[in-house]
C-alpha cells in the first residue's frame, strides 16, 4: 500500500521501511507497546501497562515481548518476518507452546523474573488485588497472543482458526501486520489486525466410531464455567459487589438507562465492564467503568473511535456543567477518575455525558 504525504501543494510518497532483522522489530514493540495496543479490536486500548518483559524466558523457550497491563491483562507479543521461514511452519504452534508455559510457569515466576530487559511502570506494586487477577489470567489462560510481522503469510489465515491444541485454556490469537513508512528522517507506523481467533471458550469433541452405525457419534462437550476454559469475566452480580456501596445505585441505574437506549452491548471484563454502540457491524465502546474508576473519553480517544468533533463537542459541553471533571480532569487530558476523588452528582454527569454521546453517534451513522 502506498502512503503519500501532502505539504501544501506538494505531494510525496513515503519509502516504506524494511526491518531488516525481528530483533529490530521486538526492540520497537517493547520501547512502543501503544503500537500493538492501540488497535481496537484488542479492547485493552486504555489500559495502562504494569510490566514488559523482552525475551522472557519459560519452560519452552524465550517470549519475545510480553506486556501486563495494571488490570493484570497479560498480552503475549511474538514477531516473525515474512523472509524467515519459520513465520509459515512454526510460528503458531510456537505461540501455543509460550501460551501453556506461561500457565504452568505460574504468577509467581511473573512476579520474582529479574532481569535487564524488564520495566516495571512508577508507582505500580504487586498488591494482592492485582496478584489474584494475574492468578485468575494465568491459570485460565486468559492470554491474548498477537503474531506480528512485516506480512502475514496466506497459510497463517488458515492455521488460526483450527487451532485446537489446548481446549481447556482460553487464550485467543491474532495475526497483526505492521508496516512503516520513511519520512524525513522519521518513522510512520500503522498496525491493522489481519486475522484472529474468534473462538474463546473453546469445546472438546469427541467422535467415537461404532462399526454398528454408518456414521460416528460427534460429541461436544464445553468446559464447564468455574474451570479452565472459560475466560474469567464477572458477572454483573460479582461486579456490583466489588464496588463501594455509595456507588452502586448510580452504577445500577446507568446500567438500565444504557440498555435502554443501545440494547444489551455491556460486556463483562475481569475488573468492570465496557458499554457499547453498535454502528453496522462495528462495536465502538465509548464507557469503561471499573470497580473504583471510571475513564473519560479524550480528544485521542474520540480520534481513535472516528468520531467527528462536532459530535465530540456534545460529550464536553455535558461535562462542562460539572467543573470538577471538566476543568480537572478532560482539559488537562486526564483519562481515569477514581470514584473516591469525586462527587456522586459528577459521577452521574459523566454517565449521561457519556449516553448523550453514543445517542449522538447514533444519529451520526443513520444520516
Amino acid at each position: 500500500m502506498a502512503l503519500f504525504i501532502k505539504n501544501n501543494e506538494k505531494l510525496t510518497e513515503a519509502k516504506m521501511y524494511i526491518f531488516e532483522k525481528e530483533t529490530e522489530l521486538q526492540e520497537l514493540l517493547f520501547n512502543f507497546p501503544e503500537i500493538v495496543l492501540n488497535i481496537s479490536e484488542i479492547e485493552i486500548d486504555s489500559e495502562e501497562i504494569a510490566i514488559k518483559y523482552r525475551e522472557y524466558s519459560t519452560s519452552r523457550g524465550p517470549i519475545d515481548v510480553l506486556y501486563i497491563t495494571k488490570n493484570a491483562n497479560i498480552v503475549l507479543i511474538e514477531t516473525k518476518l515474512i523472509k524467515n521461514p519459520e513465520s509459515i511452519r512454526t510460528v503458531v504452534a510456537q505461540t501455543v507452546d509460550y501460551i501453556k508455559a506461561l500457565t504452568v510457569d505460574g504468577c509467581e515466576d511473573i512476579k520474582n523474573k529479574s532481569s535487564k530487559n524488564i520495566e516495571i511502570s512508577d508507582n505500580f506494586t504487586f498488591d494482592d488485588k492485582f496478584m489474584h487477577l494475574l492468578n485468575k489470567n494465568i491459570s485460565t489462560g486468559n492470554i491474548i497472543a498477537i503474531i506480528i510481522g512485516d506480512d502475514i503469510h496466506p497459510n497463517l489465515l488458515g492455521l488460526i482458526e483450527s487451532i485446537q491444541s489446548a481446549p481447556h485454556l482460553a487464550f485467543n490469537i491474532s495475526l497483526v501486520k505492521i508496516e512503516a513508512y520513511e519520512n524525513d528522517n522519521q518513522l510512520i507506523i500503522t498496525a491493522k489486525i489481519v486475522e484472529k481467533t474468534n473462538e474463546v471458550e473453546r469445546s472438546v469433541i469427541k467422535i467415537t466410531f461404532d462399526n454398528n452405525l454408518i456414521k460416528p457419534i460427534i460429541e461436544s462437550e464445553t468446559p464447564a464455567k468455574d474451570g479452565k476454559g472459560t475466560r474469567p469475566k464477572l458477572n454483573w452480580e460479582d461486579y456490583i459487589n466489588s464496588v463501594e456501596e455509595k456507588y452502586k445505585k448510580t452504577i445500577e441505574k446507568y446500567k438500565q438507562e444504557w440498555i435502554k437506549y443501545f440494547g444489551n452491548t455491556i460486556n463483562m471484563g475481569t475488573v468492570g465492564f465496557t458499554a457499547g454502540v453498535i454502528i453496522g457491524e462495528k462495536r465502538l465502546a465509548p464507557l469503561w467503568v471499573y470497580d473504583n474508576k471510571i475513564e473519560l473519553i479524550t480528544e485521542r480517544g474520540r480520534s481513535k473511535m472516528g468520531i467527528s468533533d462536532k459530535t465530540y463537542l456534545v460529550y464536553k459541553r455535558e461535562l462542562e456543567k460539572t467543573p470538577e471533571i471538566y476543568d480537572k480532569y478532560l482539559v488537562s487530558g486526564k483519562q481515569m477518575v477514581n470514584f473516591n476523588d469525586i462527587s456522586i452528582e459528577a459521577l452521574e454527569n459523566i454517565f449521561n455525558a457519556t449516553i448523550k454521546y453514543g445517542i449522538e453517534i447514533q444519529n451520526d451513522y443513520k444520516k
